[in-house]
C-alpha cells in the first residue's frame, strides 16, 4: 500500500499456522525487519526510514524509495552499490536474507536495499557468503548474461568486504548441490 512519500507494508497471516503463533511470528518478523532496517542504514546502507512499527497489525510504515526496482535499471554500477551494501551489513554482522534485484530500489541516482524480512544477525562467513550467492543467482536468473554482473559484484565486494566471504563463496560454487549442471540423487 503507498500512502504519498510513505508505503505500509503489512504481513499478511497464513492461513495454514496455528492462529496464535501466526500472530507471533508476524509480530517477530516485523520488529526483526524494522530492526535490520535501521541498521543497515546506520551502518551506512542506504535503506528507508522506518517511520512506525504496528505490532499489533504485523506492520511498518516505510519511506518511498523510488519508482523502479533494480531489475528496471540492472547496470554493473547498481550492481556494484549492491556489493558495497552486502559488505556493509556483513561488517556489522548480519545478513539481508534474500538479496534480489526485487529488494533494491533505485532513486535519485542512489541504490537502496530493502526487505529485509529474513535477514538475521550473524558471524559466520558462510552466512555472509550465502547471501552473495543467492544474489549471483537472482542475477543469472533475470538477464541472459550475467557474468559482468557477477564480476561487478565480486569487484565490489573485494573492495569493501572480507576476502573470506569470497573464498567460502566459491567453495559454495563449487558443492554439487548448487552447481547448475548437478544430477539429483
Amino acid at each position: 500500500v503507498t500512502l504519498g512519500e510513505r508505503v505500509r507494508k503489512e504481513r499478511l497471516g497464513k492461513p495454514y499456522r496455528h492462529p496464535e503463533l501466526d500472530d507471533r511470528l508476524r509480530r517477530e518478523r516485523t520488529r526483526g525487519e524494522a530492526r535490520l532496517t535501521s541498521l543497515a542504514r546506520r551502518a551506512g546502507v542506504p535503506t528507508p526510514v522506518v517511520y512506525d512499527v504496528d505490532d499489533r497489525e504485523a506492520a511498518l510504515t516505510l519511506e518511498r524509495v523510488g519508482d523502479a526496482d533494480l531489475v528496471a535499471e540492472l547496470t554493473e554500477s547498481r550492481v556494484r552499490d549492491v556489493g558495497r551494501h552486502l559488505a556493509a551489513c556483513h561488517a556489522a554482522g548480519f545478513v539481508h536474507g534474500d538479496p534480489t534485484p526485487r529488494n533494491a530500489r533505485v532513486a535519485d541516482g542512489r541504490t537502496y536495499l530493502i526487505d529485509f524480512g529474513l535477514g538475521y544477525h550473524t558471524e559466520d562467513v558462510e552466512d555472509y557468503a550465502m547471501d552473495l550467492h543467492v544474489f549471483e543467482g537472482s542475477l543469472t536468473g533475470t538477464v541472459g548474461e550475467a557474468a559482468p554482473l557477477v564480476a561487478a559484484l565480486h569487484g565490489a565486494y573485494a573492495a569493501a568486504g572480507d576476502s573470506a566471504v569470497l573464498d567460502r563463496l566459491r567453495e559454495i560454487a563449487g558443492r554439487g548441490r548448487y552447481q547448475a549442471d548437478a544430477v539429483e540423487g
